[in-house]
């Protein structure tokens, strides 16, 4: 199995890919405001869009296991983990930033250029950093204390991890699957932004669930017999975000949905996926979109400075911070290969804890059985 969804890192690493660049083109240093709007017209180009692919590939890759093997226990080890998966790449980006902010080198707010005068603007603090990469930044996520803009992401990450785990958990073994997610699908679109007490409903919470039909389709059907809905699948993921360009609607969730079918049903873009360059992508796609932001303010205000606010000047300054951000990424990658070690160790514990607790009703289940004889 492992061979047949090599294509998924390929995938991730170049919506990877894509967010650096958007991020750097549109965000950070714009060219131009016509720049910004060709971005959002264009799916490869588009970072919202890959952001919201990345979610459909979360879902697919998290519930997979559980497809293949229908055992439980898989769901629990996933769940156990899933934390410490996320939280140790994270806590070191965001001290990586800590030190960038407030070693001196990033000059400031006012003279830094571009977006990077409006995000990060508070004064940094040690244990402020480690609180937020410990626990805001998963459920208290605040964009104006926030160290790593991009980590809007991780309680949605987080969170729909957990929501996507819980309902295979629970209807992953029954035969109406397919009408109880899409039901899901439709009751987190309807109800977003509604509060249960400490949690709040995300429609984004949607994609993940998504990406586990998208997963049981995978494995139940030969995509050799659905290679021809590939170019049409292709075909309204790419025109969808054209439909109010320059926004993020419901369109981006079935732009997204619909791309990620056009892989899965197209031999050819799966073996591109699986080149050499795309699996490199794949390996680096977290650490990548972990540290390009402090990349930027590392280097961002000196490239911007030493080369000027021309048109030429911004495109090279831009192109340079995305080479630097791969090359962070590379040197950043065993931080999230410490997070995949530390994550299936805890996941191992909780597999045991598992058989245990089973262990225990099943004797208690016998135990009546044998008293009410």
């Amino acid at each position: 199995m492992r061979d047949r969804i090599e294509f998924v890192d390929g995938f991730r690493g170049w919506a990877a890919l894509i967010v650096v660049v958007y991020h750097a083109f549109c965000n950070v240093f714009p060219i131009n405001p016509a720049w910004h709007d060709y971005f959002w017209a264009i799916a490869p180009l588009n970072g919202p869009l890959a952001v919201n692919v990345f979610f459909v590939l979360s879902g697919f890759s998290l519930s997979i296991p559980f497809i293949v093997k229908q055992q439980r226990e898989v769901l629990v080890r996933i769940a156990a983990g899933r934390y410490f998966r996320l939280v140790i790449p994270v806590f070191i980006a965001v001290m990586a930033s800590y030190l960038v902010m407030s070693s001196g080198v990033v000059p400031p707010v006012g003279k830094r250029g571009g977006m990077l005068d409006s995000i990060v603007t508070f004064e940094p603090e040690f244990w402020d950093a480690v609180w937020f990469a410990l626990y805001d930044a998963y459920f208290a996520f605040d964009l104006s204390t926030s160290y790593i803009t991009p980590l809007w992401t991780m309680p949605i990450e987080f969170v729909g991890s957990m929501v996507l785990l819980g309902a295979v958990f629970l209807f992953g073994g029954l035969r109406s699957r397919w009408v109880v997610y899409v039901l899901l699908v439709c009751l987190l679109m309807v109800f977003d932004g509604y509060s249960a007490g400490i949690f709040f409903v995300k429609k984004y919470y949607a994609l993940f669930i998504a990406g586990a039909m998208v997963a049981e389709a995978y494995v139940k059907i030969d995509v050799n017999r659905i290679s021809r809905f590939s170019v049409p699948a292709f075909a309204i993921g790419v025109s969808l975000p054209l439909w109010k360009s320059g926004q993020v609607t419901d369109w981006y969730f079935a732009s997204a949905l619909f791309l990620v079918l056009g892989v899965f049903c197209s031999p050819s873009v799966q073996r591109f996926l699986k080149n050499k360059p795309s699996l490199f992508l794949g390996k680096i796609s977290f650490s990548l979109y972990l540290i390009h932001l402090p990349v930027f303010f590392l280097l961002g205000p000196f490239l911007l400075d030493h080369f000027g606010e021309s048109v030429f000047a911004k495109i090279l300054t831009n192109l340079l911070l995305v080479v630097a951000s791969v090359l962070f990424g590379i040197l950043f990658w065993p931080s999230t290969e410490a997070g995949t070690i530390v994550s299936r160790m805890v996941g191992h514990r909780a597999a045991l804890a598992w058989h245990t607790l089973l262990a225990l009703a099943l004797r208690v289940k016998l135990r009546r059985v044998s008293i009410n004889a």
